[in-house]
């Protein structure tokens, strides 16, 4: 029986292994707006994954989106650290324990498995326009993946769609309602770590059935890669 579940285990795509500091991409998307100089990020003692914030009103955005995403299991579990009385910067923890970045599992994915893999990327897209959010920076780095689920961090440029009872509140910010900037924010950084694998670029595009006039930014994206 033991045997059984072992080999059942190592099947499993999201299965969890080492990984290398994930603080490198991270704060390659912060760039050229944000980091070094409003934000960055840090690996703590406790292998916490640590933003840390110059910009009190970026930490103060995060922290609100954090809390109020927590109730939907999108986001890793995270402590508010607050302000430091000694460096006056402010930061938020977040728990990546056992988890890998959808980078890293994309990376040791067999073909077939980067397909199931883009496709229930494409339905945790779905549910964030569900719920009525648009992440705005969604990349590879900012997706993690733990036990079959999808969880998500980075929310500096997150948009919120304001609902009517809630319209006064100032705190909130407007939201397009439109995916594609997610799912073409996604396309890019794919695309990137894939550069050799024409298959999964073609399959990408096929999933996405846009219309004629976004293969401009096909263009675009594939001649940055």
């Amino acid at each position: 029986m033991k045997s059984k579940d072992k080999n059942k285990n190592a099947d499993n795509i999201f299965k969890y292994i080492s990984r290398n500091d994930p603080c490198y991409y991270l704060n390659k998307t912060l760039l050229p707006n944000f980091y070094p100089h409003d934000c960055f990020y840090q690996m703590n003692e406790n292998k916490y994954l640590v933003k840390y914030f110059n910009n009190h009103d970026l930490y103060k955005w995060e922290l609100y989106v954090y809390n109020r995403l927590i109730k939907h299991n999108i986001t890793p579990s995270f402590i508010d650290y607050g302000k430091s009385e000694y460096s006056n910067m402010s930061a938020i923890a977040v728990d990546i324990s056992n988890m890998m970045t959808f980078r890293e599992v994309l990376c040791i994915s067999k073909e077939e498995d980067k397909r199931i893999l883009i496709n229930e990327l494409f339905s945790f897209i779905n549910k964030l326009k569900n719920i009525g959010i648009l992440h705005n920076n969604l990349t590879i780095d900012s997706i993690y993946i733990k036990e079959n689920q999808f969880y998500m961090i980075e929310f500096t440029n997150m948009k919120i769609k304001i609902k009517k009872k809630e319209s006064k509140q100032k705190s909130e910010k407007d939201h397009d309602d439109n995916s594609n900037i997610d799912i073409f924010s996604l396309y890019l950084s794919i695309a990137s770590d894939n550069k050799n694998n024409n298959n999964i670029i073609n399959y990408i595009k096929t999933k996405c059935k846009f219309d004629s006039h976004h293969e401009f930014i096909y263009k675009i994206t594939d001649y940055y890669t």
